[in-house]
């Protein structure tokens, strides 16, 4: 090698791993935009930030509620968290276009703390219902679901 090159030039080097250094931080910011409009990962981020209370029931569908001729089929699923098990009610609604209920059942489940316990309701369907409303009778917690979307 010739003397030349061996010779440090002054000021490359921090310059090089400045450069690299924004890089990263910019595929890093980019990443983290990516994932957050994605509804899964920004779930899961939100969660990991959020104080959850030391005793709560999770409610959601198990899969979409659907109709089988003129029955709804509401699939749900209960899991308490915490000592928060035990018996519990579940209320059910059907709603018209406009808003109105034209049908209401209320379930009772048994949930066990940490274990997912599935109840599937079944209404009969009288009037055209676009929607149904699922209510953890005694929480705020509810579930809607507009039929065909």
């Amino acid at each position: 090698m010739n003397a030349a090159r061996r010779r440090r030039v002054p000021g490359r080097r921090p310059l090089r791993v400045a450069l690299v250094l924004a890089l990263a931080a910019a595929g890093l910011t980019g990443l983290s935009a990516a994932g957050w409009a994605i509804p899964s990962v920004r779930t899961i981020l939100l969660q990991s930030f959020t104080e959850l209370p030391a005793s709560y029931t999770e409610l959601y569908f198990t899969t979409k509620p659907l109709f089988d001729g003129n029955i709804a089929v509401v699939p749900v699923t209960v899991e308490a968290h915490g000592g928060s098990a035990g018996p519990q009610q579940l209320r059910v609604q059907l709603e018209s276009s406009r808003g109105a209920v034209v049908g209401t059942t209320t379930v009772s489940v048994v949930s066990r703390n940490g274990e997912p316990t599935p109840v599937i309701a079944h209404l009969q369907v009288r009037t055209a219902a676009a929607a149904v409303t699922v209510t953890l009778v005694g929480h705020t917690q509810h579930l809607h679901y507009t039929f065909g979307t």
